[in-house]
């Protein structure tokens, strides 16, 4: 981890006494050679981190004490966990700032600094007094919350006692498709699954039919039906706990203002009446299981010659239609590429960093060739930007050839927090307003971010690539 302190580049290092427990750090020459200048920093989820030195291993820690002023790399493990928990903050080249999570808890945030006098390192609030941006030599990864592997899933079809069926075998078809029908047929939610993951997921179901969830409550309160769904459940011998996610259907109800409900992130979906007869209901709530919150829509953003600019005149819009998000009205379209990345469906050697100018080549996300699946970029407030590039598939990628959404560049911008993301849709055709149809970036265009520092046009797209320019922008 290297500083800039007037006119040198120091990097931060413990005293090396192998001897003691504990060691102090301070900000010393950079050395290309020396490992006690090597920094391992490993996630423990939710954008939290622990921070280690190559040359003392897993058993010493970076951690702050009582008053959380000083730090050290210490092997005490006393005190609270937080003390040795960091959060960080990275800007567009990788320059990070690393936040105690125990100065949190006392009230003031505060971040690894150096005195620009004095060169000793502690804890402060940042206050433009001390330095306290260090660069990271290893690409930081964007948070991500694994769905993964095989997942048990209990479905159950369920009615309340005044009624007399649950329209089971509907829910079963929407869901669970039918035996041996043809995957490029078959648009249930299980099969949406297993393409849209590439296979990264696979689902084990279990289907209760025509079930009875006892009297009606006296509202709508999807903790009294997720309750009365689990007692009916064991009634019959199934136990809800020895599965991954419960996904529920009920009647339509209409005390009941939600077509699905589920929480963010969650283990459990809920589906109202003929809602739950359409698979993309249960594509849109169980990406709210896996951590989604609902898409958002960037347009109105400055237009020069063939440049759209992402500057302060672009506008948000927080429920727009994102024709490629569920999470945004997307309907039958599949996830777009920040969620697949987010919860492992797509791997970091699938979505490289672009960090200097040059020529890139994508594949169609889900048509693997040569080239990258996509492509981020990252961006000096936190965010990241993601690039993907589709073309039309069976069965749930049916657009027809002349959208622009399988002839153009997709640009999204992805906020982070708390095993959660919020999804951009960012609008790269002038005087479009908020009809998000015309999104994409098309051949020839180029946009420009200066959050990070570069500019990206579309050089050529075909049925099985695209190409991409990008260049650095004057500092």
């Amino acid at each position: 981890m290297k500083m800039k302190v007037g006119d040198e580049e120091l990097c931060l290092t413990p005293s090396g006494d192998e001897a003691k427990g504990w060691q102090y750090v301070y900000p010393l020459k950079c050395d290309d050679k020396s490992k006690l200048q090597n920094w391992k920093l490993t996630s423990s989820g939710s954008n939290r981190y622990s921070i280690t030195n190559e040359v003392f291993g897993d058993k010493r820690y970076l951690r702050t004490y009582g008053g959380a002023t000083s730090i050290a790399l210490d092997r005490d493990m006393s005190g609270y966990t937080s003390m040795r928990s960091w959060e960080i903050s990275v800007g567009r080249n990788n320059e990070i700032r690393l936040w105690n999570v125990y100065s949190r808890d006392l009230g003031q945030w505060k971040t690894v600094s150096v005195n620009a006098q004095s060169k000793a390192v502690g804890l402060t609030v940042p206050d433009g007094k001390t330095l306290d941006v260090w660069h990271y030599g290893i690409d930081m990864p964007t948070p991500q919350f694994p769905v993964t592997g095989t997942k048990k899933v209990l479905l159950m079809a369920t009615h309340f006692s005044d009624e007399t069926a649950a329209g089971s075998a509907q829910v079963k078809k929407t869901v669970m498709g039918e035996d041996y029908a043809p995957w490029y047929e078959d648009k249930s939610f299980k099969n949406y699954l297993t393409q849209t993951s590439g296979g990264k997921l696979a689902t084990q179901w279990k289907f209760l039919e025509e079930v009875n969830i006892g009297a009606r409550p006296a509202s709508c309160d999807s903790n009294t039906l997720l309750n009365a769904a689990r007692k009916a459940a064991t009634e019959r011998q199934v136990d809800p706990k020895d599965y991954d996610y419960l996904f529920v259907s009920i009647n339509q109800w209409g005390a009941c203002s939600w077509a699905g409900l589920a929480s963010v992130p969650g283990r459990w979906v809920l589906a109202n009446g003929g809602a739950a007869h359409k698979f993309w209901t249960w594509s849109h709530e169980f990406g709210h299981a896996m951590g989604a919150y609902h898409a958002k829509i960037l347009y109105g953003c400055t237009q020069e010659n063939d440049v759209t600019r992402l500057d302060n005149q672009c506008q948000s819009y927080d429920w727009g239609k994102v024709p490629t998000d569920p999470m945004g009205g997307g309907g039958a379209s599949q996830f777009p590429l920040p969620y697949l990345h987010f919860v492992g469906w797509q791997d970091d050697k699938d979505v490289p960093w672009i960090h200097t100018a040059g020529t890139y080549k994508l594949d169609p996300l889900w048509k693997r060739g040569n080239a990258a699946q996509g492509y981020r970029l990252r961006r000096s407030d936190g965010s990241v930007l993601f690039l993907e590039f589709r073309k039309p598939s069976q069965p749930f990628e049916t657009w027809w050839e002349e959208d622009p959404f399988v002839n153009g560049l997709i640009v999204y911008i992805a906020k982070y927090s708390n095993n959660t993301i919020t999804n951009t849709l960012v609008n790269m055709t002038p005087n479009s307003g908020t009809s998000m149809s015309d999104a994409p970036l098309m051949k020839s265009r180029a946009f420009d971010d200066t959050l990070s520092g570069f500019r990206i046009r579309l050089v050529s797209e075909n049925y099985n690539s695209a190409e991409i320019q990008v260049e650095k922008l004057p500092e």
